[in-house]
This record gives C-alpha cells, structure tokens and sequence, in this order.
C-alpha cells in the first residue's frame, strides 16, 4: 500500500483472483496505489491499482439518546476532512430515516453531530454517513437507540371523579396496550402526611388506543379513574411493560380536585339556625376541618360573595352564631358527604344560595344545572303567653323570664321590651327562654312584652306583664309611749282597724307594700293631716282632728 508503506495479508483464491486483507489507512492521502508483489520472483511486483479510503465508522457515544433529539454525538472513525461536508444518516429497520444537520470536524478520527429530533416510534436505528450531499455506506454503519420520553403533561388539575390526561414527548410506540399512566403521592407528601395517611397512594390509568393510522408517537391520551382518596397534588409517571419511560426535566404534577355535585336540605329553616345540610361530592377530607358553608341572600344572585368583590348579605356556618358543637370548619363523614351547619341569619327573612368552601377557597360545584342550592329562611321569635298574671313592683328591677321558641341557639345580644321600655338589661338563657331586669313602670298597668334578635326579627305578645301600685293591706292605730315611740294598740296584724275620736289626734300605721318614699296617705275620703314614709311596706298617718275615721 503506497503511501505508507503497510502491507497486507494475501490468499490466493484460484489462478485469477487473490484477496487482500487491506490494513486501516494510515494518516495522509486517501488515494493510494495497491501493489500486488510475488515475492518468489526475482522482479517481484505483478502489477498496481488505485484505491481510494473512505471514511470510516469505529464508535459513537452515547450508545442510547431520547427521541427527542438534541443530544451531541461523538462519532470516531478514521479519514475525515474538513473540507467535507458531513451530515449523519439515522435509519430504522422498518425503512423511517432521518438526516441530521452538518456535522462539525473534530479531527481526522472524530466528528461531532446534533442527535436529530426522531418523529417515530422508538427503535434502535443504523447511522451511517452522508458525505456531500450524498449517502455513503462504504464507511460502515452504527448502532444507536432512540428512547421514549415524556416531555409534558397537560392539563394539570381534574376532578377526582375521574380525568382526562394527555402525555406530550417522543417515540412512543404504538403498542398502546403496553403503557400505563399512573398518578402517585409519595408517602412524605404533603397531602399524604396532611391527611394522615400511612402509605404512598398509586392509582392506574389506561393509555387509550385510538387505532389505525391515528396513532401517534408524539403524544399518549390516558383515562384516569375515579381518585378513591382526598383531594392532593400527585405526579405524573409514564410506565412502559412496567418499565418507567424517562422524563425530561421536572416531573408532572396533577391536581385532583374535590367537588360538590348536589346538596340534600330542607325548603326552609328557621333563622336561628342549626339545621343540618348534606353536601353530596367527592374528594372530601375526614380528617382535615377545613370545609365551612357560606349563606348569602339570593337578591344579589351568584354575583356577590367569596372572591367576586361584591359584598353579600352572607353569614358562615364557622361564625360564633352556631353552637360550638355545630360551628364549623367541618371534616367530612365520608369521601363523598359533607354536613354543615345553617348558621343564625341576622339579616331580614329571605332566600339564601348556599356555597361550599374549603380553607376559605370556593369549592367547585360540579352539575348540569350550575346554579346555587336555594332554601328559605324564615319565623321569628315567638314569646309565650303566661297562663296567668305576670306582676311586679312598678319600681322595677325584678328579674321577669320570658318563655317562647326561636330565641336563638346562643347569645345574639337578644333584647327584650316590656311595653316601650327595653329592660334595664336582657340575658339569653336558652332557645326558649330570656331573661329581663325589669324597668320602672306605671301603676296598675298591663304591658306587652317583645323580644328582639338582630335588626330584624321581633316576637311580640301583649298584656304580658301588670305593673303592680301600693297596696294597704291595713291600718291600727298607735299610742305613744312614756319614754318615746309608739306601740301599736292591736296587735291582730294588718288586718287591724283603728279608731279615732273626733275631737282627738291619733296616729296609725298603714301596712301594705310598693310605699314609695313620696307617698301622701288618706284615710276615707281626708287626706292624712301628715303621712310619713317608714319602708316599703309600712307608713304612719296623723289622723285629721275632726271627725272619726274607722
């Protein structure tokens, strides 16, 4: 071999033929003279031809790239120039066939190539050279694979009913029946640990072969069943004959979110609330208390409340107008039911929506009529009516209990009013039952009484309470004694009657009760010639000078 002085092995093959086992190319000229020597002869050479070296394939890295493309391949073979043009052929068994941009000459036993982007099922492919913009197979070929890989995910959330994923990437096979898409929360993730749960959560999806020439290896559709576990953040993993199919960068996340599909509830409940709803859904948390219920007046439509920056007439079943034993956040009873709470409704009598939130967010409703949940609120407090006289002192400061339903389930700063006077102070006590420090009243005279919860909802009875005047339960009369003071002639008690001669003064103790300090006693038809006030229940009158009195 000229130009470098290497020589080959011979076999004879029969009287016309031999074969020669050529030697790799040494560096320099690819032209080179083949000469054919005997060295037996004494002029040994028999003759020359030219032969030209091509270049030539030994290795290429990495042996494996995604189908995706990008990857830089390092190709070592021998005799490249770089005056040529070099590109790379990838080619697979079933005849698809991609050409890769201009290669860069690294050398005379080394090139570099992009990895072209493979828009076919993943095969392992024969690269081989294109030199010049012409395909050259006399350099040999390579081995290289192409690999699946999923590049995206979309969407990122859906219901926890079930949902619909699409898988973006590369050289997915049309083998459908071998993939699976599952959905995992990792055992340390938050919405595992946050709902108390022990184990990672796994749920398998079917990848779904559209058939015919539908198929393609750029992106898998996969139906995910109904998630049987709380709402929580899951990652994406692609699965093919159990093997994982590689990801490009970060992994996808899906959201699984819970809904509420319909509720069970009364037509109408009374203000005071306590009445129960049943919220029928999916995904709900039993052991995480962060669902609550809104209740808002239905005059404003769906276009107020939570997050719509219109104020609503609204109250919350995690207000302090609920016992604490009913007062929300709630966990749920069961993955697909929630039971909340109707709150007081301190505001007029009227239809209210009802909507479902979870940590303050709105839950989704999910339905065919997407409309709010309505029902009516309704009644007022009703005050009971004594079944005989209610009486006090007209001077007030008695403690009156007033009897009825629909007071509240807990202090509302309920009022109450006997007549026109609110009470010196109002006490809740019960749904049935208030409590009143009475005010002063008048004299002999019967009032109503009204119970007020809020603004807006007012009972009211009348002829409820008598404003009991003074009463004189008797009179005797006293004598004075020697060293000062007076004793009382009889002693029979209240009931005694004294008697005066007409031509004398005498003084008598009148004895009742509701004596006000200010009081001016007569006795028949004459005014006592004096009256004075002892306490409550006694007073002393100077009897006139003319005429009896008995």
């Amino acid at each position: 071999i000229t130009g470098g002085g290497a020589s080959a092995a011979v076999q004879v093959l029969n009287q016309t033929h031999v074969e020669c086992a050529l030697p790799a190319r040494a560096t320099g000229d690819k032209n080179v003279q083949v000469v054919l020597e005997d060295t037996t002869l004494a002029s040994p050479t028999l003759g020359s031809l030219s032969f030209l070296y091509e270049e030539g394939f030994l290795a290429i890295t990495p042996s494996a790239v995604p189908a995706e493309g990008g990857t830089l391949l390092s190709v070592q073979g021998r005799g490249f120039e770089p005056g040529r043009a070099y590109r790379c052929v990838f080619t697979s068994p079933s005849g698809s066939r991609v050409v890769s941009e201009s290669a860069t000459v690294l050398g005379d036993g080394a090139i570099s190539v992009l990895a072209p982007r493979w828009s076919f099922p993943a095969a392992v492919v024969q690269v081989t050279l294109h030199i010049d913009g012409a395909d050259s197979n006399a350099g040999g070929s390579l081995s290289l694979r192409y690999d699946q890989l999923v590049a995206s995910a979309l969407p990122d959330s859906g219901l926890v009913f079930g949902a619909y994923l699409v898988l973006h990437g590369y050289g997915f096979r049309n083998e459908r029946s071998r993939y699976v898409c599952q959905l995992r929360a990792a055992k340390g993730s938050a919405g595992v640990v946050s709902e108390g749960l022990s184990e990672a959560l796994v749920l398998n999806g079917t990848v779904l072969d559209p058939g015919g020439g539908a198929r393609l290896s750029t992106s898998l559709e996969c139906s995910l069943p109904k998630w049987p576990y709380p709402e929580m953040a899951t990652e994406v993993f692609l699965m093919f004959d159990e093997v994982e199919v590689a990801i490009r960068g970060a992994r996808p996340a899906f959201l699984l979110i819970s809904a509420w599909t319909a509720v069970q509830m009364q037509p109408s409940y009374s203000y005071v609330g306590g009445g129960s709803v049943m919220i029928i859904g999916g995904g709900f948390s039993t052991s995480n208390r962060k669902y609550t219920c809104g209740w808002s007046s239905s005059s404003a439509g769906g276009s107020c409340g939570h997050n719509t920056g219109t104020p609503c007439l609204e109250a919350s079943s995690s207000a302090t107008t609920l016992p604490e034993a009913l007062r929300g956040p709630y966990a749920a009873e069961t993955w697909g039911t929630l039971r909340c709470y109707l709150p007081a409704w301190l505001h007029p009598n009227d239809e209210v929506l009802m909507r479902v939130y979870a940590n303050d967010v709105p839950l989704e409703k999910l339905s065919v009529v997407p409309s709010l949940p309505l029902t009516q609120i309704d009644s007022a407090p009703a005050i009971q009516t004594p079944s005989s006289s209610t009486n006090g002192n007209f001077k007030g400061g008695a403690l009156l209990t007033i009897t009825g339903h629909d007071f509240g389930l807990v202090d509302l700063s309920q009022r109450v009013r006997v007549g026109y006077t609110a009470c010196e102070a109002s006490g809740w006590v019960s749904e049935t039952s208030l409590k009143c420090r009475l005010p002063r009243g008048e004299n002999s005279k019967t009032f109503g009484a009204s119970v007020t919860v809020g603004p807006y909802h007012v009972g009211f009875t009348s002829e409820y309470f008598t404003y009991d005047g003074p009463i004189v339960y008797g009179v005797a009369p006293l004598a004075p004694l020697p060293g000062g003071g007076w004793a009382r002639l009889n002693t029979s008690g209240h009931v005694a009657v004294g008697n005066a001669g007409g031509s004398g003064r005498g003084v008598l103790q009148v004895t009742g009760r509701y004596f006000r300090a200010s009081l001016q006693a007569r006795l028949g038809g004459s005014s006592c010639e004096q009256s004075e006030w002892e306490s409550d229940s006694s007073a002393r009158c100077l009897v006139p000078r003319e005429g009896g009195v008995g």
